[in-house]
């Protein structure tokens, strides 16, 4: 941690008895406990939850781009991958086949039988787009490195019932990875949108 030039890295070394801040390879000596993710950033960062996922969208359709994914399956994916965190679904990152199963089989328990029809569509609709040859071709190295991101940016989102701003940041997200996913209008994936309801 000495070492890291990262502007951004704020590493902690705890051993049971004493606790250590580094931010950006510097020891923070008054820091003596842990504290929340938010007191990091907003005193040593200085960057906001929005600007962290406005540069994780950019990040994240260029992974997509890079992995030749087709464009109409990427917000869809990302909302798939999205309900399997919050509702503990566990994905198993050991090829694209595990991760693509693991994502059907988590679809297929947070939608449950006594949802209503237009719930039920929707899953039918993300296992179908989970059976997209692209993303079946996609590398499994890819694969996992867009999941990593997806997860990054779902933490920093932060959605509650009683979260608007985690709201608002979502679709500031949505706008910013369209605007970099896709230049044609016809290609923006919106599909999406009513999957944050259950996000």
């Amino acid at each position: 941690m000495d070492l890291e030039n990262n502007e951004h890295f704020i590493g902690f070394e705890y051993n049971q008895k004493k606790f250590r801040c580094y931010v950006n390879g510097k020891l923070q000596c008054d820091e003596l406990e842990p504290k929340n993710k938010e007191y990091y950033r907003s005193i040593f960062l200085k960057i906001s939850n929005e600007v962290i996922v406005n540069n994780s969208a950019k990040k994240l359709a260029n992974l997509f781009r890079d992995s030749n994914i087709d464009k109409q399956v990427n917000v869809p994916f990302i909302g798939a991958v999205m309900l399997c965190i919050k509702y503990g679904q566990d994905i198993d990152l050991t090829s694209t086949g595990t991760i693509l199963n693991a994502i059907k089989r988590g679809i297929n328990v947070i939608f449950t039988d006594d949802m209503p029809i237009n719930k039920r569509q929707k899953q039918q609709f993300i296992l179908k787009i989970l059976g997209d040859s692209s993303l079946q071709r996609a590398a499994s190295q890819d694969v996992y490195t867009i999941i990593q991101e997806i997860s990054t940016i779902y933490n920093f989102i932060n959605i509650s019932a009683d979260d608007y701003r985690g709201h608002d940041i979502m679709n500031n997200f949505l706008k910013v990875f369209r605007r970099w996913n896709s230049a044609n209008a016809n290609e923006k994936g919106e599909v999406f949108t009513p999957i944050i309801s259950l996000i």
